[in-house]
């Protein structure tokens, strides 16, 4: 799962004035997916904290694994290891050609349902991640326009073709114009910001890509917010294919 590979446009491709950073919109674009597709495999334990209306916290641990495969498509694994309500729950997504293939483990009910297309907009356990926020974003299948630059980034209106899914009308990106890392993205339904999403604490995993530390997610028209905070990260062991199934997903964390 890239935690958050957010995503597109308008009428006018602008071009920034230096030479060395005359880079189109979807070069930009393009630019951050591939240098967060140069991280094979990674394991990290987060934690996830979701604060309600009335500034209640709830608070979750969690296991992420990701891996891209030689295909160039990512498969990733979160299962939840806390609080005991909770534990074992996971989401398996998988990206194939034709999109990302998602299956939620509810212990429970001792069952594995798949996401489907209608219910990628939906909360995942609870927060204010939707599943579609926590899958992949194919660059093709939005338009990007860069339409102004800031001190620290390229400010970037995406938006979705008909080969997109997704719940959005359009993504207006801020990234980091050194280290081509989201720093913020707005979500709009219709011409108004539904959600915000703000990135920080920013390390450089493997030399040249920097994946932040610190993500909230806040949900602008109830009040809420998300946030999860990487306790540790690992992104320099291989991971099994064989962890990215169905059986692992009903496994939980045993075995990871």
């Amino acid at each position: 799962m890239r935690l958050l590979r957010f995503a597109l446009p308008g009428l006018l491709a602008v071009f920034l004035a230096s030479p060395l950073l005359a880079q189109s919109a979807d070069e930009i674009f393009d630019e951050v997916d591939r240098r967060q597709r140069l991280v094979e495999s990674q394991r990290a334990e987060i934690q996830m904290e979701i604060v309600d209306e009335q500034g209640r916290t709830r608070t979750r641990q969690m296991l992420l694994l990701t891996k891209v495969g030689d295909d160039d498509r990512t498969q990733s694994l979160v299962v939840f290891t806390a609080p005991a309500d909770i534990r074992g729950t996971g989401l398996l997504t998988i990206e194939t050609a034709s999109g990302d293939e998602q299956k939620l483990y509810l212990p429970a009910l001792r069952r594995v349902q798949r996401i489907a297309g209608s219910n990628r907009g939906e909360r995942f356990a609870g927060s204010d991640f939707t599943y579609e926020d926590l899958g992949s974003r194919d660059p093709d299948a939005y338009t990007s326009t860069l339409f102004r630059t800031t001190d620290d980034a390229f400010v970037l209106d995406i938006r979705p073709t008909e080969a997109a899914d997704t719940a959005y009308d359009r993504i207006v990106l801020g990234i980091d114009r050194e280290r081509y890392a989201i720093l913020r993205a707005d979500y709009y339904d219709g011409n108004t910001v539904v959600k915000r999403l703000r990135s920080s604490d920013f390390e450089e995993v493997i030399p040249g890509v920097w994946q932040a530390g610190r993500l909230v997610m806040e949900d602008v028209a109830n009040g809420r917010q998300t946030v999860l905070t990487f306790t540790s990260r690992d992104s320099g062991t291989a991971l099994r294919d064989d962890l990215f199934t169905e059986r692992q997903l009903q496994r939980g964390a045993t075995g990871l």
